[in-house]
């Protein structure tokens, strides 16, 4: 795979728009509430001060990352608000080679953890308290925070950080 990355083009809008989408409508990851269709993909990226970039192979794209003003204040002129989307195809590979990273070694498998162990850190990646998540489970906090020691130690995560990416891995953060 030959990837480029590149300015992204008014012609990448729909390819862009329809990417976005699932982040959009089945994800917690954008604060967007409705998805935008490719007219106001375009306008966006209109913007000579806020670059969009594109990573694409052989013509595909893969991903994006966006800018956009901070706010409208003279003091956060050089702040901006970013974020980078990938093609759910290729999110698997990215975030194995993140967590794998050629720095911790490879990790447990996920049947290395129990299914409870499994649905507490589901629960977390995808943005619950430890409360809500005994209220949910009808379990107290303190076996929520057990199950979710046990299993970050077994899968060899070391942060929310890592939590996060592993989710991302497992295909969490779209079954919301």
């Amino acid at each position: 795979m030959a990837v480029l990355i590149r300015l992204a083009r008014e012609s990448d809008a729909a390819a862009i728009a329809g990417l976005y989408r699932p982040y959009v409508e089945s994800s917690r990851i954008s604060f967007e509430e409705v998805a935008p269709d490719s007219a106001e993909i375009a306008r966006r990226m209109a913007s000579p001060v806020h670059p969009w970039l594109v990573a694409e192979d052989d013509g595909r794209l893969l991903g994006f990352a966006s800018t956009s003003p901070m706010r409208n204040r003279p003091a956060y002129r050089w702040s901006v608000e970013t974020g980078i989307y990938l093609d759910p195809a290729i999110t698997a590979r990215v975030a194995d080679g993140l967590l794998d990273g050629g720095q911790h070694g490879r990790r447990a498998p996920a049947a290395a953890i129990s299914d409870r162990e499994s649905e507490v850190l589901r629960l977390v990646a995808v943005g619950h308290s430890n409360k809500e998540i005994a209220d949910r489970l009808t379990i107290s906090i303190e076996t929520v925070e057990v199950h979710k020691a046990n299993a970050m130690r077994k899968l060899g995560l070391s942060g929310r950080v890592d939590l996060i990416r592993y989710g991302v891995l497992q295909g969490w953060l779209y079954d919301i």
